[in-house]
């Protein structure tokens, strides 16, 4: 097995990711980081990047050679007990063919209520230079409509 090089990482081992992204179909491949070899096992929550957010996923399955010649890292392992047994994740995939449903959500569905978190818009209020005119309407002005 060829270890890909990220950056200054050797990745010797690579895992099959869904991330926590309902939307989005098929696995991701990622190198598992020498540091987090040890604690990595199929079935556990992670956090990994992609594209340029920072999301969670469930790893599904250890594989030789990556999809991809430049595998992203694991960034980190969210729980060391694995959060799917071997038998959802069958089922999930199963599930995923069988509907024609992204294996993400089908995954979602066997996760405990706040175990996972997807990725969030956060929004925020600027304050701006520029003044709004708000005028009101008069009484009267406009006919109410049927």
């Amino acid at each position: 097995m060829e270890p890909c090089v990220e950056g200054f990482v050797t990745c010797p081992m690579f895992v099959q990711i869904a991330v926590n992204v309902p939307t989005i179909t098929g696995l991701f491949d990622y190198c598992i980081p020498p540091e987090l070899i040890a604690r990595v096992n199929v079935g556990q929550l992670v956090t990994i990047p992609f594209g340029r957010q920072t999301v969670q996923g469930v790893i599904l399955r250890f594989v030789d050679i990556p999809s991809i010649a430049e595998p992203k890292s694991i960034i980190e392992t969210l729980d060391p007990q694995p959060v799917l047994t071997f038998a959802q994740i069958m089922l999930a995939e199963e599930l995923s063919r069988s509907t024609l449903s992204p294996i993400a959500a089908i995954i979602g569905l066997m996760l405990p209520p706040g175990l996972s978190q997807q990725g969030d818009v956060l929004y925020s209020v600027r304050r701006s230079s520029h003044r709004r005119v708000v005028t009101s309407l008069q009484p009267g002005k406009f006919k109410r409509g049927c």
